[in-house]
């Protein structure tokens, strides 16, 4: 990671996405020669909301990828369960004939892939934004640094990564204030409204890294409850314990009103994070 001694960096790019997109390539086996910046940039456009623009040769790029990615798992026996990653598994599952089609088993390689760093990278964007907007608790945090599990649930509800979660069905017709959700139709639902609702959080719209209990609802609920959640809280818990250790005196580099946001239906989170800090 080029991350400097002291001075200023873009923290997503010099540490946020490094440190998550390596953290889920190793998971799932993805060797060094095949971990390279074209598929980042392939992969990042399908998240964005233009993915329908994409063009044909992009997608087909991104498909050629990760069927060469699916193809190193099967030579020379490299995908048997022994080898030890997600990957190797799931490619053993499909060639033993089991319940995984070929499309299935690229498409749950994408999701891992991307979603398994992008949502990551962006808690540790959007929560060390979050400390350096508020002072006072980024102090609480450097003055209790084993409450960190606490403080990344707060930073997960306070600004989550994710904007919505997946579509809903109405299965019957469901009074909501004032109003009738027909059985039938889609929502979608917004987690942001979800973790600021007054009714089930004291001062849900201050920052608090103390608070608890704090049942946000930043990975779901359910049958649709994110299956990296472990990972993205072990994750995040480490590198705000590294990167509050490593920089003195943290401070944005750049106004706030400065900050570009990513436009995205799905993800919400930063195009870049500068920060100034002294050794």
């Amino acid at each position: 990671m080029a991350f400097p001694a002291h001075g200023e960096v873009d923290l997503l790019a010099s540490f946020a996405f490094p440190l998550t997109f390596a953290t889920i390539c190793t998971i799932l086996g993805v060797p060094q020669h095949l971990r390279t910046e074209r598929f980042r940039e392939l992969a990042a456009a399908t998240l964005q909301p233009s993915y329908a623009g994409t063009g044909a040769g992009d997608i087909a790029e991104l498909h050629t990828y990760l069927t060469a990615l699916v193809r190193y798992k099967r030579q020379d026996g490299v995908s048997t369960t022994d080898e030890g990653d997600l990957l190797s598994a799931l490619v053993a599952v499909r060639d033993r004939g089991d319940q995984l089609s070929e499309q299935e088993l690229i498409s749950t390689a994408y999701l891992l892939l991307t979603v398994g760093h992008d949502t990551t990278m962006n808690l540790i964007g959007n929560g060390m934004l979050a400390l350096l907007r508020h002072p006072g608790q980024l102090r609480c945090v450097l003055d209790t640094p084993a409450a960190l599990p606490t403080v990344v649930e707060e930073l997960l509800r306070y600004d989550s990564p994710a904007r919505k979660a997946t579509f809903r069905v109405a299965v019957e017709d469901l009074p909501l204030h004032g109003t009738v959700i027909p059985r039938g139709e889609i929502v979608s639902l917004a987690i942001g409204s979800a973790n600021r609702d007054q009714t089930r959080f004291a001062a849900a719209s201050e920052l608090d890294v103390t608070r608890t209990p704090n049942e946000h609802l930043s990975f779901g609920r359910g049958p649709h409850f994110c299956i990296g959640a472990a990972l993205a809280r072990l994750e995040s818990e480490i590198a705000f314990d590294v990167l509050l250790q490593r920089m003195r005196n943290p401070r944005l580099a750049v106004s706030p009103e400065h900050l570009c946001w990513r436009p995205s239906q799905v993800m919400r989170g930063l195009t870049t994070l500068p920060i100034h800090f002294e050794r």
